[in-house]
């Protein structure tokens, strides 16, 4: 399933989606783990969120400069952030976790070329770019996949 960042909303303000249930068996440890959503459309945000929300915890920012002062205030595992938004980008976002040391695996999401983004992106630490529209699943288990990743690197 995609998520689809233009999801209308029905008459009673509430975002509607396809949300469904993934298939598989899904380690209990990673539901506790805390997510981070960058975008600044809010209802692209509002949607990732309620997608995530069904695997694990998750704060949303409108904002980079937002996410900063969540970064600083808060514990996140895992950031997922639009590439393209007003005043600073998702690659502003990745430099300030690696000048600030933070050690936290950023999903970089881009409507544009990903082969534009790419290098740059690379260069910042992003871990991964996901061309949208997303896919639901694919979505999930890159994130699984980063955290049992960072989980093993940790207990090696």
């Amino acid at each position: 399933m995609q998520i689809n960042m233009n999801a209308q909303e029905d008459h009673q303000g509430k975002l509607k989606s396809d949300q469904k249930t993934l298939g598989g068996s899904r380690s209990t440890s990673l539901s506790l783990k805390h997510i981070l959503v960058v975008d600044d459309e809010p209802t692209a945000r509002k949607l990732l969120g309620m997608v995530l929300e069904d695997y694990y915890k998750v704060t949303t920012c409108g904002s980079v400069d937002e996410a900063e002062q969540a970064l600083e205030e808060s514990e996140f595992d895992l950031v997922v952030s639009d590439y393209l938004m007003p005043d600073k980008t998702g690659i502003d976002l990745a430099n300030f976790i690696k000048v600030k040391k933070l050690f936290i695996t950023l999903i970089l999401i881009t409507g544009h070329g990903a082969e534009e983004v790419e290098k740059m992106a690379m260069a910042a630490g992003v871990s991964v770019i996901l061309a949208k529209p997303i896919d639901e699943k694919l979505l999930i288990e890159t994130i699984d996949g980063l955290l049992e990743k960072k989980s093993n690197d940790f207990n090696v």
